[in-house]
C-alpha cells in the first residue's frame, strides 16, 4: 500500500518507505486516527500530510501530530501519528457569524467561508434552524452544525491526474458513515506510553495568531443607571489598525494553515468586484444626476483607494448616490463566486449588497449578502456567495 507525503503547503515529499504496522481508526464522531510503524529512517515531520487509500477504497489524508523516532539496535523505527485532515480547521477561527432560517447546507457553507475546504455532500432534510458561530474554531461551528441536525461529520478528497498532490478537500454532513457498527472504536486522545529513550515532538499545535477579548460592560439607561443587559465583548482592533488579533508573520509563513487556492476557481471569479469597468475613468450605475454628482475624486482627506475615482453613498438625493450596479456578467449555476470591493465610512456603518439573478424563483432568486462593516478607514470587504443552479451563462 502507497503511504504518499505531502507538506503544509501540498507540496510532494518522499513517499513513506519500510512500513510494517499500519493502524487505520475511523470513529461515527467524526474522529480519524492514523498509526503508522516504519522500519527506516524517515523525512516525515509535525505537520506533515499522509494521504491513503483506506480499507474501503476511500480516498484519505491525515495531518501528522507526532512523529516518534527511534533507533532500536541497529534499526532506526519512525511511528508517526496522524489525526484526519478536516482537524486542520480547528486552527482557523471564526470571529462573528450567524445564520437565520438556514439549511445544514447553507450553515456548513458560511462556516467553511475562508477556507480551503468546500461544501460535499449533505443530507439536508428541509429543515431551517438559527444557528450563530460566536469565537470559536472552524471545526467547532462544523461540530455545531452536525449536532444542531443530528447528522455525522466524514471528508472527501480528490487528488490530480498524476497523483503529486490533492486538488479538493470537501466537508460531509451524512445521517450515518457507512457500515460502521461501533465494535472496537474508540476517541483518539493525545497521550501515548512510553518506554525506554525516545525523542517525541510535542503534539500540540501551533498558534500564530492570538485574539484578545475582554469582559462585556453593562449596558446604562439615559441617565446612566445600569440595566440588566450586557453588550458585546471588548477587543483591542480600534488600538491594532482594525485587527482583533496580533499574529507573528514569520510563523505563520512556516506553521500556518493554507487558505482559499484563487487559482483553482479561475475563471469563475469576479475579478474586482465588477466596478470601474467601462464608464469612463468612473462608475458603472444608474444614470441619474444624483449619481453623476456623487462621482468624486477625492472627498475632503479621503482619496479613492483603487482606480481614479469613487462613488458617494449616502441619503442626500442632490449629492450621494443611493445605490450602484455592477454590468452584468456572466456566470454559471451551482458555482462558487468572490465578490471584492472597497469601502471607507465611519465605524459602525454599512450599506446592503444584493445580487441579482436571470432565475424565475419564488418569492425571489436575489442573493442579499451581508454588507461592510467599516471601521473608520479603508477596508476591504470579500463576500462568497453560490449562484442558483438555473441560472444561464
Amino acid at each position: 500500500m502507497r503511504f504518499a507525503c505531502f507538506d503544509r503547503w501540498n507540496d510532494p515529499k518522499p513517499d513513506l518507505a519500510g512500513v510494517t504496522e499500519a493502524k487505520w481508526t475511523s470513529g461515527v464522531d467524526g474522529t480519524r486516527t492514523l498509526e503508522l510503524t516504519c522500519v527506516s529512517e524517515t523525512t516525515v515531520g509535525k505537520g506533515d500530510r499522509i494521504v491513503f487509500t483506506d480499507p474501503r477504497g476511500n480516498l484519505q489524508e491525515t495531518v501528522v501530530v507526532s512523529p516518534e523516532h527511534r533507533r532500536e539496535d541497529a534499526l532506526i523505527v519512525t511511528s508517526p501519528v496522524c489525526k484526519g485532515s478536516v482537524s486542520e480547521l480547528d486552527d482557523t477561527f471564526v470571529e462573528d457569524k450567524r445564520n437565520r432560517s438556514a439549511t445544514a447546507s447553507e450553515c456548513l457553507r458560511k462556516a467553511l467561508e475562508n477556507t480551503r475546504w468546500s461544501v460535499g455532500t449533505v443530507d439536508d432534510d428541509g429543515t431551517f434552524v438559527d444557528l450563530s458561530f460566536y469565537h470559536i474554531s472552524t471545526l467547532q461551528a462544523v461540530e455545531d452544525i452536525a449536532d444542531k441536525f443530528g447528522l455525522e461529520v466524514t471528508a472527501g478528497y480528490l487528488m490530480d491526474p498524476q497523483h503529486l498532490r490533492i486538488t479538493d478537500r470537501a466537508v460531509n454532513l451524512v445521517k450515518a458513515q457507512g457500515d460502521q457498527t461501533g465494535e472496537g472504536l474508540r476517541r483518539f486522545e493525545y497521550g501515548h506510553d512510553l518506554k525506554g529513550i525516545t525523542r517525541t515532538v510535542d503534539a500540540t499545535g501551533v498558534k500564530t495568531r492570538l485574539y484578545g477579548y475582554g469582559k462585556r460592560l453593562a449596558t446604562t439607561d439615559e441617565n446612566g443607571e445600569q440595566t440588566s443587559g450586557y453588550g458585546r465583548r471588548i477587543d483591542f482592533a480600534d488600538i491594532n489598525n482594525g485587527k482583533p488579533y496580533v499574529e507573528d508573520p514569520t510563523d505563520t509563513k512556516l506553521w500556518g494553515i493554507p487558505g482559499p487556492v484563487v487559482e483553482s476557481q479561475g475563471k469563475n471569479l469576479v475579478k474586482g468586484g465588477g466596478f470601474e469597468l467601462t464608464y469612463g475613468d468612473g462608475w458603472l450605475f444608474s444614470p441619474t444626476p444624483a449619481f453623476l454628482d456623487a462621482i468624486i475624486k477625492a472627498d475632503g482627506d479621503v482619496k479613492p483607494h483603487e482606480g481614479k475615482k469613487m462613488l458617494r453613498m449616502g441619503t442626500d438625493p442632490d449629492t450621494s448616490a443611493s445605490k450602484a450596479i455592477t454590468e452584468y456578467c456572466s456566470v454559471k449555476g451551482n458555482t462558487d463566486y468572490e465578490l471584492s470591493l472597497w469601502t471607507y465610512g465611519p465605524a459602525g456603518s454599512s450599506f446592503g449588497v444584493t445580487i441579482t439573478q436571470n432565475v424565475n424563483v419564488y418569492p425571489t432568486s436575489d442573493i442579499t449578502l451581508a454588507g461592510p462593516a467599516n471601521n473608520g478607514g479603508w477596508i476591504r470587504t470579500k463576500r462568497r456567495f453560490t449562484t442558483h443552479a438555473a441560472v444561464s451563462p
